[in-house]
């Protein structure tokens, strides 16, 4: 399939996510956590589509490259004592030997319950989860050796917006502010373990953090009108849901 087509694909996803979110987000409480995500660069389907175009206009994009700004995914609630999980969202792409590759970097943020600190943001603490298509053969790794490691779609945690970053604050930052260190976690590999994901295509990708957060029923919902033909498969394969 051309890289135009599995763009395609991934606007259709993307753009059906995002009217969801916009429609449901507010019939659940605000907390401190959903409004920390007002500190991102803003995410609009307008920005995402301008630059996914001007991206693709590109024979080769070796390096991952953001779309968009952090787009503020529904918040999932289950009701005491689950803490509400406010997503948010960076897309990146790359498009190698006229494969196209996703990348969704995802910060779930969630007040806990159990910090007393004084300092606004202190109780909002963050996980962080990295969603990517397999690897391209050929493509430059980080390790300068051109193979590729994760031959499978895959998702493995992250604890920063890039590799090497200080955390999953916002970046006009720099640095973590007073208060808000639980926003950097601990150091661990960012490669290892990276687990299998049932997806075939880009933007089943997206459909898998999209389940991972969401269930196999909602992301059904969200996707109803959207999951046509072979997109509609993709689904049914990621979700387990036939």
């Amino acid at each position: 399939m051309s890289v135009e087509r599995h763009a395609s694909e991934l606007k259709r996803v993307v753009e059906a996510w995002s009217s969801y979110s916009i429609a449901k987000e507010k019939t659940i409480p605000s907390d401190l956590a959903s409004e920390f995500r007002n500190y991102f660069p803003e995410f609009t389907m307008r920005s995402f589509s301008a630059e996914l175009k001007e991206l693709l206009a590109r024979d080769r994009l070796e390096q991952m490259h953001p779309i968009g700004g952090y787009f503020r995914a529904l918040s999932v609630t289950e009701g005491a004592p689950q803490p509400t999980l406010s997503p948010l969202v960076r897309f990146f792409i790359r498009i190698i030997g006229g494969e196209l590759e996703i990348m969704v970097r995802m910060a779930i943020l969630f007040v806990d319950p159990s910090e007393r600190t004084a300092e606004r943001y202190g109780a909002v603490a963050a996980q962080g989860w990295r969603f990517e298509s397999a690897d391209i053969p050929g493509a430059e790794m980080g390790d300068g050796s051109g193979n590729a490691f994760h031959h499978y779609p895959h998702v493995q945690p992250i604890n920063a917006w890039e590799k090497q970053g200080k955390g999953l604050f916002p970046p006009e930052w720099k640095e973590p502010i007073a208060g808000a260190e639980a926003l950097v976690a601990p150091v661990w590999n960012e490669s290892r373990p990276a687990i299998p994901l049932r997806c075939s295509r880009p933007a089943g990708v997206i459909i898998a953090a999209m389940a991972a957060l969401y269930g196999s029923n909602m992301t059904h919902v969200i996707l109803e009108t959207t999951a046509r033909d072979e997109l509609e498969h993709e689904l049914h394969e990621v979700t387990g849901r036939m």
